[in-house]
């Protein structure tokens, strides 16, 4: 206010304008930005699109990479682990199942009569003349090699020799170097019977079917 007389403000009529009178001044100004920063940020900015567009492009390629070796070695881990699922041994006289008995993995292990339940101590599958056990691979053979009636039957590992050998002779299963047969002991019903060879005859206890 002048002499009593109220003067407008003045404008700013530009961003580097001076507003105000001789006892004050109000410089205002704004950010300036050069040819040069501007061309530094675009710069800046276009190297980032790129980088993000060459990230977006290499992470598919790198996920189907790592799927790929992700699927090879799956089916490399199955491939180890498969195992074979073979029949199980049971017996015409009472439908009980020829075992491992007790499961046991062990060279040595004998085996018995149980009731079937599909367990891998009771499937075997042929290999050649041998017998061999889903549940550690061993054969099925004759103790020792004994020839005599009455051998007892164990697992052992696998040569192929005479105590390995198997052929199907009707329904039953006969050693043909020993020419004795698979016998269940004393024509015993129940479970746990023992399992020897025998001279081969058309007894019950002698007489197997696959299941």
């Amino acid at each position: 206010m002048r002499g009593g007389v109220f003067s407008s403000p003045r404008r700013c009529l530009s961003a580097h304008s001076v507003c105000g009178d001789e006892h004050a001044r109000i410089h205002l100004e704004a950010p300036v930005i050069t040819s040069q920063r501007l061309g530094t940020m675009l710069a800046a900015a276009g190297l980032g699109l790129v980088s993000l567009f060459a990230t977006s492009a290499a992470t598919p390629a790198t996920a189907q990479a790592e799927t790929r070796a992700e699927t090879r070695a799956g089916a490399k881990v199955k491939a180890e682990v498969k195992v074979k699922v073979g029949f199980m041994i049971a017996s015409n006289m009472n439908n009980r199942c020829l075992e491992i008995r007790a499961g046991n993995p062990g060279i040595g292990a004998l085996v018995d009569m149980w009731d079937c339940h599909g367990g891998s101590n009771e499937r075997w599958y042929w290999d050649g003349l041998t017998i061999r056990s889903d549940l550690n691979g061993k054969c099925l053979d004759v103790v020792a090699g004994n020839a005599d009636n009455g051998a007892a039957l164990n697992m052992w590992d696998c040569h192929g020799g005479a105590p390995q050998q198997w052929v199907w002779d009707g329904a039953r299963l006969r050693n043909p170097v020993y020419n004795r047969c698979l016998t269940i002991a004393n024509g015993n019903w129940w479970i746990g019977a023992s399992v020897l060879t025998w001279d081969c005859n058309q007894g019950n206890n002698q007489l197997w079917h696959t299941t």
